[in-house]
């Protein structure tokens, strides 16, 4: 048997820890640099630390940084070591400092003992018998939270590399294709007014209840499917067959109705039967039904779906309100939101996709009978700030007080209320409630109103 993490000790590196600190008294030129990288907690040995932080303090007065400045400094604040430990920082130093080396190794010991502590919590959480699914989910934030800030570092690039790593060259950095780059909408005019879906993005895609953001999603989905790009969606609230039948009487434009109740005619027979093998056949697009209410259980269900090379362009999750954080029942219900979009928003980057993640909205727009705005996102926190693109589908004949006006019936609105690097706006829509579809007013041609 191998020794245990306690018996081998904890990744160090005391030699390293040293000659970045001995290189820095003997030219605190190199300080700045490695500030960039290391903090306080990097280094193993209080001693250590206490000169680390120092050393910030110094640099940040404008004062020199040296043994005697530093020696007075901790003697000042009573933390006074011996001089000789200080001097002793030097020894066996080489004669031209390799700076960036140890400090590279000292911040990936650093990173090591962090993973330690941080799968050491979730161990004495699993001995205190937490809830599993919550064990789970605060391990994996704390092990993705190490993980970006390593992937975060600054890795500076001329606008040349920017320009020769962008897919397609310089041509497809300047001129895009007609529609942007990203993966058409099924709207030809909405879908260019967003450049189509980015990857790495967060959609929020929101709106009262009944008001069609389900139907909305599902149309996006199969669209996105159909242009061969893989589709994973997430259903907290309806069934995987509840889905289907949607779709098929979308695809179809049969009357939902008239399926359910089984009163179809020989054409629409042939038509749903035609819609169903068109569904059938794809094998891009993939639902979940199963509650995964947690980015945890997603995670998983991820992770599997891309073992067996589907690898999702587009990740739909229905609805946000349904998911559950890593806190107790009692934590704000914001701040839940928000690490939910964190998360959602984190995996979109890790996986390359576009999370479309649905939510509702309170009931201050209705009250009001007017359009909604950001405010109101329903236990947003900062859901809107993590968002890339907020739309909203908007229907007035929803609204309590409009239900008995004819000339809103199939009156709809896609309201572009953010998007991080185009307009706002709003397109006018067409909503066909027996066929459970959307479609643009063919007499009309670009956004209706842009902000």
């Amino acid at each position: 048997m191998g020794l245990t993490t306690t018996e081998r000790g904890l990744p160090v590196s005391i030699e390293s820890e040293k000659f970045v600190l001995g290189s820095i008294l003997l030219d605190e030129a190199f300080f700045p640099d490695a500030q960039s990288v290391l903090s306080g907690d990097s280094f193993s040995l209080e001693s250590h630390r206490r000169i680390w932080r120092v050393m910030q303090d110094l640099y940040a007065q404008g004062e020199h940084i040296d043994r005697i400045t530093l020696y007075n400094e901790l003697d000042r604040r009573s933390e006074k070591l011996p001089l000789e430990q200080i001097v002793g920082l030097g020894a066996d130093l080489p004669t031209i400092p390799n700076i960036d080396s140890y400090v590279r190794i000292v911040e990936e010991k650093a990173v090591l003992r962090r993973a330690i502590y941080t799968w050491q919590k979730a161990i004495n959480e699993a001995m205190l018998e937490d809830p599993s699914a919550e064990v789970l989910q605060r391990a994996q934030s704390a092990i993705s939270a190490l993980a970006d800030a390593q992937q975060n570092r600054p890795e500076w690039q001329s606008p040349k590399d920017v320009i020769e790593g962008y897919p397609g060259g310089i041509n497809a950095f300047l001129v895009p294709q007609r529609g942007g780059n990203g993966i058409p909408l099924p709207w030809k005019d909405l879908s260019e007014r967003l450049a189509g879906l980015h990857k790495g993005d967060l959609f929020v895609l929101a709106g009262r209840p009944g008001m069609g953001k389900s139907l909305t999603a599902m149309q996006i989905a199969y669209h996105v499917a159909k242009l061969n790009e893989q589709v994973a969606v997430f259903s907290l609230e309806m069934s995987n067959e509840s889905l289907v039948k949607r779709l098929v009487s979308s695809v179809s434009r049969v009357d939902a109705q008239k399926m359910r109740s089984g009163y179809l005619n020989a054409d629409e027979r042939r038509r749903v039967n035609a819609a169903a093998n068109e569904i059938a056949e794809l094998q891009t697009l993939w639902l979940d039904d199963t509650r995964c209410r947690t980015i945890s259980a997603m995670s998983s269900a991820l992770r599997k779906l891309t073992s067996r090379g589907r690898k999702p362009r587009l990740i739909v999750v229905d609805h946000v309100q349904l998911m559950v954080g890593v806190g107790r029942r009692n934590d704000n219900r914001h701040r839940e939101i928000s690490d939910i979009a964190h998360g959602l928003k984190h995996a979109a980057g890790e996986l390359g996709a576009t999370v479309m993640l649905l939510s509702q909205l309170n009931r201050s727009c209705e009250q009001d009978n007017r359009r909604p705005q950001l405010s109101d996102l329903k236990e947003s926190g900062t859901l809107e700030e993590d968002a890339d693109v907020v739309m909203f589908v908007h229907r007035e004949e929803c609204y309590a007080k409009n239900r008995d006006r004819e000339d809103l019936r199939g009156l709809a609105e896609f309201i572009v209320a953010k998007q991080r690097n185009g307009p706002t706006g709003k397109k006018n829509m067409v909503f066909l409630a027996g066929q459970q579809r959307f479609e643009e007013p063919a007499y009309e041609s670009g956004m209706d109103e842009i902000e």
